[in-house]
């Protein structure tokens, strides 16, 4: 009897966390061997989390996967499937040619798992777009095998509707045609199937850490405030953006503008809902993604007109998110690791605000690196200080008291060039006050249980051969050394400084490890407390010393940032 157990006991374990094959309540999967830095790795890729959205279910919430929907022979996991509809146009800018997956489709609710062979049982879920606009768990960028091998994390990617699809919003006649936060809760559907199933592969569901990067860092921490997902994960990784910023969402009206100025340029023109959401139904998808980011790019930018979070619905906050921030109404009790970008801003400025405006041309950053290129006169930053505060709503005491935690104003006409300045302000404005705030409140209100910050500074060799310097580093580039990028794509960095990448990278790995399994990103990390006024450096100089750097230039929730606070507007209102 007991040899009986012990052969079923090594069969059941050898299906399920020592081979590519697993049985899961509603079906079997059959993924694949594969070898990452000389160590096995299973991958199964493709995997479907919630029914396909096309049809009459290409706007609606996501469905379940069911037993029912499943396949009479092991589903075949062995490669990727598409990524959701997006525009696969590459953007002007050559550093986010990668933003966008190969193949895409309607039917693209899959997650991607890498399992390796010697796991630690702890579990991470990739979330990545720019924009709400591009992105997919398929990118190779975002391949998690490397992660698994070098961590012995269980590493999950993700896709979920975008654009329109993912938050599109249409309600004038008292019936809502489509919800609004769809994306959301295709995300919060891959995370119950995430929840329910990563036992089966060996992983331990109570180490489920959500991560975002790009524009799906805000995405995660909009799950601290939606009940239903509170269950789903205990860690949470966010680079650069939080839910609570006051552009990191919209309202339902501008949604529904957005909805139906995209459905006026695919030629639904009718006059009723009903009419026009069954004329986006059968529209062309792909010519629905390109009419949503072309509408996109019309905002002054990182101000984000077209697609975003709406603060109000019925289906994922279910309320009002700006009431529930205010409330603190969200979960606790969870593990906070967040950054942000030391010059997240530098993007932003070269890729949206206003160009004709401001004279402001894409091609101008890209042909010419040299630091001289893209220049910024006082007038183009008065300009620039207009457009904003079309916005923000300011009072001129109010905008001349911003303008000096960044310079003199008596000797204005003396500054040859504003870019730094503009730079400074929009990083600090519309991200860095936002996650900072954020930080300190779940650490003062005692919302979470432990939270550990970071400034990124790190310029990857790669980025500088495609940005000029004053871009970089870029906002969001930390995803690269988290992947391990440097090693399994090293032709897209300098030969001669490549080798200082993949050790950061590694660097950034063991850090993503610890924290996943242990709930700190390393021994000599000190979590925020209130009195906190310096943070955690990871850039150039950090990689070569065992303890991380801590600067005086890089204070946490620092007196420049409550002052600014004092002068914004509590809640952003979009001017459309």
């Amino acid at each position: 009897m007991i040899n009986i157990f012990l052969l079923w006991f090594s069969i059941y374990f050898g299906y399920c966390f020592g081979s590519d094959f697993v049985r899961l309540s509603y079906g079997d999967i059959k993924g694949k061997t594969t070898k990452y830095a000389d160590k096995t790795v299973y991958e199964f890729l493709g995997v479907p989390y919630a029914k396909p959205a096309v049809g009459k279910r290409r706007f609606t919430p996501p469905l379940p996967f069911e037993s029912e929907d499943w396949y009479d022979q092991p589903y075949n996991a062995t490669y990727p499937r598409n990524g959701c509809y997006q525009n696969t146009k590459n953007f002007s800018l050559p550093g986010l040619k990668w933003t966008h997956p190969s193949s895409i489709a309607e039917d693209c609710h899959h997650v991607n798992i890498w399992r390796p062979n010697s796991h630690n049982g702890g579990v991470l879920v990739v979330f990545f777009d720019i924009l709400h606009m591009r992105g997919s768990g398929t990118l190779k960028e975002l391949n998690g095998g490397f992660l698994a091998a070098k961590t012995g994390l269980i590493v999950v990617t993700v896709s979920y509707r975008l654009s329109i699809f993912g938050f599109g919003y249409l309600n004038r006649e008292g019936r809502e045609y489509l919800t609004g936060n769809t994306g959301l809760l295709d995300q919060q559907m891959s995370l119950r199937w995430v929840y329910e199933n990563i036992e089966k592969f060996g992983g331990n569901r109570k180490t489920i850490t959500i991560a975002g990067f790009g524009s799906a860092s805000k995405l995660v921490t909009a799950h601290l405030f939606s009940t239903k997902s509170h269950k789903y994960f205990s860690r949470i990784f966010a680079s650069s953006e939080t839910i609570t910023s006051m552009w990191s969402y919209n309202s339902r009206k501008v949604a529904e503008k957005a909805t139906l100025e995209v459905a006026y340029e695919v030629g639904c023109k009718n006059n009723s809902d009903y009419d026009i959401y069954h004329c986006l139904l059968k529209a062309n998808p792909y010519k629905l993604a390109v009419a949503a980011e072309k509408l996109m790019f019309r905002g002054n930018f990182p101000f984000q007109y077209g697609f975003n979070v709406i603060n109000y619905d019925s289906v994922f906050f279910n309320g009002n998110l700006v009431t529930k921030i205010k409330e603190r109404n969200m979960k606790e009790d969870f593990i906070f690791f967040g950054s942000k970008s030391k010059n997240i801003g530098a993007l932003f400025l070269a890729m949206f605000i206003d160009g004709s405006d401001f004279g402001f041309k894409i091609k101008d950053s890209v042909s010419n690196t040299s630091y001289s290129s893209f220049k910024v006169s006082y007038s183009q930053f008065k300009t620039f200080t207009k457009v904003i505060n079309k916005h923000l709503g300011l009072k001129d005491y109010e905008l001349k008291k911003i303008y000096e935690k960044y310079f003199k104003v008596s000797q204005a006409k003396k500054i040859k060039d504003f870019r730094s300045i503009v730079v400074k302000m929009i990083s600090d404005i519309y991200f860095n006050v936002g996650m900072e705030k954020f930080v300190y409140d779940i650490t003062y209100h005692t919302l979470c249980k432990k939270a550990y910050f970071y400034e990124f500074s790190r310029i990857s060799s790669g980025d500088r051969l495609l940005f000029p310097e004053w871009v970089l580093p870029m906002p969001g580039s930390e995803v690269e050394y988290f992947f391990g990028n440097p090693f399994t794509l090293s032709y897209k960095y300098n030969k001669k400084y490549v080798k200082l990448d993949q050790k950061a990278s590694y660097k950034m790995m063991m850090l993503m490890k610890e924290f996943v399994t242990t709930g700190k990103p390393g021994k000599k990390w000190y979590g925020v407390k209130r009195s906190t006024s310096k943070i955690v450096v990871v850039g150039d100089n950090e990689f070569c010393k065992e303890k991380p750097k801590k600067t005086s230039k890089a204070s946490f929730y620092s007196y420049k940032i409550k002052r600014l606070i004092q002068f914004l507007p509590k809640e952003f209102k979009l001017q459309i």
